[in-house]
């Protein structure tokens, strides 16, 4: 659902489908039992969350920032996986910002 933050800036959130989330569910519970008759040694899940972005003009020069929050059952709220994000100097050596494509 994108909304517009500003003249500059659109953000836009993102939720997983119904079917997703109990997917998501029951292999994270199925994982917990492997892990709790395993001694509770054992099992990892990993969930990556990649900001898109495509810009509508010209970039600064200067930073380009990025937070991406993420909500949870086990939160209850959005927190934040990474606030002000520098995507020109993030990864060494690469200027992500660099790579944004233009809308459209």
């Amino acid at each position: 659902m994108p909304f517009l933050a500003d003249d500059d800036m659109v953000a836009e959130q993102n939720r997983l489908d119904p079917g997703e989330v109990d997917r998501l569910v029951a292999f994270r519970d199925a994982l917990k039992k492997k892990q709790e008759a395993a001694g509770g040694r054992g099992g990892s899940i990993t969930i990556s969350i990649r900001p898109d972005a495509c810009r509508r003009g010209d970039l600064p020069a200067s930073p380009v920032y990025v937070t991406t929050y993420v909500q949870t059952a086990e939160t209850g709220g959005y927190i934040p996986l990474a606030r002000d994000v520098d995507l020109r100097t993030a990864s060494p050596g690469r200027d992500a910002a660099a790579e944004i494509p233009p809308c459209g």
